[in-house]
């Protein structure tokens, strides 16, 4: 079965790719579900989600990844765009919307996708995005079955990001 791939603004991106480890991101946001379970490739699109950058999860996680010394915004080291940067369990996505304890990450009124053993690529592949659930290009998922078989313990300990 082809790997399917979702595109996700940074830095949002990010905190499911790296800040995982770190007390970050571990529930996506839709307004929309789907049927498949199981591995899905995390792609960092090109947009930056100012609002998004706001969330004090998100800048806790940024602060012990970086140890406060690199500011987060678009330009910063490890904020990588148009490109997939990691792979991930989608286990399931609660449609209850406001009423359930899908945990600081869920946002009321949206579909929770809950993501679980978030495996970051050590770096990333260029890919074009697209909308909802999509297919990864052939030549792309080899090269991202090749970087998780590269790296056995990606996903298993928290990455720092240096200038």
């Amino acid at each position: 079965m082809p790997l399917l791939a979702i595109s996700v603004r940074q830095p949002e991106a990010w905190s499911i790719a790296r800040g995982i480890a770190l007390g970050g991101q571990d529930v996506m946001n839709r307004s929309w579900t789907s049927e498949p379970r199981g591995p899905i490739a995390v792609h960092a699109s090109v947009k930056w989600d100012t609002a998004y950058a706001r969330h004090p999860g998100l800048w806790g996680a940024w602060r012990r990844a970086n140890r406060a010394t690199i500011p987060l915004r678009p330009d910063a080291p490890g904020i990588h765009r148009g490109a997939v940067i990691a792979v991930a369990d989608l286990t399931d996505i609660c449609t209850a919307r406001n009423d359930c304890n899908c945990g600081p990450w869920s946002a009321a009124g949206l579909n929770h996708w809950q993501l679980d053993n978030v495996q970051p690529l050590s770096e990333p592949i260029p890919c074009r995005g697209d909308f909802y659930l999509w297919q990864l290009p052939e030549d792309v998922e080899t090269r991202v079955h090749a970087a998780l078989a590269d790296d056995p313990g990606a996903g298993k300990t928290p990455v720092e990001v240096t200038q």
